[in-house]
């Protein structure tokens, strides 16, 4: 992964500091900046298992759903690091 794709996924600024955790609201309790801080490691971790083809398989299905999941944790990472105004 890129250096600029690393800080965008991450919330990394170009200085290496970590911007505010996001926001997260399960069944209508919100996470702390620590659990939130967490679950984005969590997810980052997943997105980059996610980068070996056959982390699933071998067979066309198990290919198949690791590049939607890498994707579902791309769209996810990008939501928790952009900037609100």
């Amino acid at each position: 992964m890129e250096n600029h794709d690393r800080r965008r996924l991450t919330g990394e600024q170009g200085d290496g500091r970590i911007t505010k955790g996001p926001t997260i609201i399960i069944n209508g309790i919100m996470l702390s900046d620590a659990q939130a801080t967490a679950m984005r490691g969590a997810i980052m971790q997943f997105y980059s298992e996610m980068n070996d083809p056959y982390a699933l398989g071998e067979d066309e299905i198990g290919m198949s759903i690791a590049k939607g999941y890498k994707e579902r944790a791309a769209e996810i990472l990008a939501l928790m690091t952009r900037s609100v105004s």
